[in-house]
């Protein structure tokens, strides 16, 4: 084997170890970045669940209210009348 071949021969050796470890670095990278989606999955479901309770939550208030509102007018009306 001739000087440039076993030149070329150490520099294809060399641009495969370069490669193999790009290899390995990318796969590291894409499994972190799948742990990443998988864990932001979780929480955007917990966060649907929490706004669908918060949404349920709200509308009971707002009934409870608009309820309150209605019984304590009627109760004012009751008591302007008894006052005329």
């Amino acid at each position: 084997m001739s000087v440039d071949q076993e030149r070329q021969l150490q520099e294809i050796t060399g641009l495969r170890g370069e490669l193999e470890k790009l290899k390995a670095d990318h796969e590291k990278e894409t499994d972190s970045l799948q742990k990443q989606v998988d864990s932001l999955g979780k929480d955007n479901s917990s966060l649907l669940e929490r706004n669908k309770f918060l949404q349920e939550k709200n509308k009971k208030l707002s009934k409870d209210h608009k309820d309150a509102v209605e019984k304590l007018t009627k109760i004012q009306a009751d008591t302007d009348k008894q006052l005329v």
